[in-house]
């Protein structure tokens, strides 16, 4: 028998702190100091108390009818046109009706250093809305280089020591702290990180995390309740804890299936979970006018303690009723070709009515040059198509199928063009390598795949 492992979902135990009532703001000291802002300190700090909760946002609603093939219908397709076997746990999101397609570029916002004190006000925003009950710290708080407002609580305080400036953003100069060569080197929000016991919390006893680049909505952010971190570390003790090394995996499901499982405060079906989480994160304030939706693509359940199981989510945008390629592969595992754009992402449930923790949520980026289209290659002519290109006699297992836009790179910095394929994730049994396959909604001819040891970032061991 054989496990499913997740090699991207690194379960990201963020530390934390604790109740929103503000410090005054060394970030605004400095930007007195460093005579960009012609104030002083008084004039120009900032104290949480002083902001506005932000009100909700909307989904965005798109009128694209689409209906959907049944997985038996799916697989029964690609059994009868390409004469491919289909795997026990073969998935399928493909429509057996949609309206219409699109190809359009994405656009980025760029990478603007202007106004930093309206960038602070909005992360203190979205801050106070994810965290209601927590003291916000300004000594948790640091800028990246990237222009990241980045909030953990208990981190600097340990990991970090000494200061330095950032010379190249005068507008906003704010002390950087340097990491502790001694200590472990903390990575990205999205990398493990101990739960920190002797950092400040609130009355639950949970430490929280933030990342986000302002305009919130706009581009990359992560936050993290730190529910989950606590619960592994009251649970499996120590640090540096992972989801696929230690806790059971215990399957991988759609999200609309009934599948029930106890999370931390009560038993709730994968399909209701669901529901809260994308109602959750596509009405999260955001700064920009949204495009498209967070869309959940499939679940991954774990085991988290005897009587406790998580929902780890596979995320990505949706545009039109179309998600985007919901995870790409892992860099190392690929054998041959080159894989599309990659924009994994991510979410996670302990709690029956409560995100513990999300990254990838961004649904402000503009579109441009979009082009429709009422007529596109079909899912069967899409297996047939696929069939014909690939070598012949090799007897390929169906492992997944899905209609998703992909990114490709047009020389441009900020800029992506995006169009819509058939994706196909093939077995081999002959090299035992996956074929990652993309045929084109619009164009016969256009097929394009790679091959990868591993598939979607997932692979497979044997179980003792």
């Amino acid at each position: 028998m054989k496990k499913l492992i997740s090699l991207f979902l690194i379960c990201f135990l963020l530390t934390g702190c604790a109740d929103l009532k503000g410090e005054s703001s060394i970030i605004q000291e400095s930007l007195a100091e460093s005579g960009d802002i012609n104030s002083t300190a008084d004039e120009i700090r900032i104290n949480i108390d002083d902001i506005d909760t932000p009100l909700p946002s909307s989904p965005v609603v798109f009128n694209n009818n689409r209906e959907n093939y049944t997985e038996e219908e799916a697989a029964k397709t690609i059994e009868d046109i390409a004469e491919f076997s289909v795997s026990e746990d073969f998935m399928a999101d493909v429509p057996k009706q949609l309206d219409r397609l699109s190809t359009f570029n994405v656009v980025y916002p760029a990478y603007d250093r202007t106004k930093p004190e309206e960038k602070y006000r909005d992360f203190l925003a979205i801050f106070k809305y994810l965290f209601p009950n927590y003291e916000f710290k300004e000594r948790y708080v640091r800028l990246t280089a990237n222009g990241d407002f980045e909030y953990f609580s208990g981190i600097y305080d340990d990991f970090f020591s000494g200061t330095d400036k950032y010379g190249d953003y005068p507008e906003f100069v704010y002390e950087e702290k340097q990491r502790d060569p001694d200590l472990p080197d903390t990575g990205y929000i999205t990398d493990p990180l101990p739960y920190e016991p002797d950092a400040p919390q609130d009355v639950s006893g949970y430490n929280v995390a933030l990342s986000a680049i302002p305009p919130f909505g706009s581009t990359y952010c992560t936050f993290n309740r730190g529910v989950l971190a606590r619960t592994a570390f009251d649970t499996v003790g120590g640090d540096m804890l992972l989801l696929t090394d230690d806790f059971d995996y215990i399957g991988e499901y759609y999200p609309d299936s009934e599948e029930k499982f106890r999370l931390l405060d009560k038993e709730i079906s994968i399909k209701d979970a669901v529901d809260i989480f994308e109602s959750y994160i596509n009405t999260i304030p955001v700064s920009v006018t949204p495009t498209y939706n967070i869309h959940v693509n499939k679940v991954q359940v774990y085991q988290i303690t005897d009587e406790c199981y998580g929902y780890n989510y596979i995320t990505s945008r949706l545009y039109d009723e179309v998600p985007f390629e919901p995870v790409g592969t892992y860099g190392s595992d690929i054998v041959s070709g080159t894989p599309p754009v990659q924009e994994p992402g991510i979410g996670f449930m302990i709690k029956s009515d409560e995100v513990d923790y999300a990254y990838n949520i961004f649904r402000g980026q503009t579109i441009e040059n979009e082009r429709q289209y009422t007529g596109f290659i079909p899912f069967d002519k899409a297996v047939a198509c696929c069939a014909e290109n690939l070598t012949e006699h090799i007897d390929f297992e169906a492992v997944d199928a899905r209609l998703v836009y992909i990114l490709e790179n047009i020389g441009k910095a900020d800029v992506f063009s995006a169009k819509p394929v058939w994706k196909f994730t093939l077995f081999n049994p002959n090299d035992a390598l996956y074929y990652i396959c993309y045929q084109s909604a619009l164009d016969e001819k256009e097929l394009s795949y790679y091959t990868t040891i591993h598939p979607d970032f997932t692979y497979y061991i044997e179980e003792e």
